[in-house]
């Protein structure tokens, strides 16, 4: 997270390139497939909170 966030938390912060890929390419996908992505980033999430 970027610090202007912090200071400046009703300005957007920019998507990078990536981001926006993703987002384009999730606008494609039905409400199944994007349940398998949500389950997909719980885990990411979850593989990194028990690393740390």
């Amino acid at each position: 997270m970027k610090h202007d966030e912090y200071f400046y938390p009703s300005k957007k912060a920019e998507k990078s390139t990536v981001r926006r890929q993703i987002d384009s390419s999730l606008d494609l996908l039905t409400d199944n497939e994007l349940k398998i992505i949500q389950a997909t980033i719980d885990g990411v999430l979850n593989s990194r909170e028990n690393k740390q």
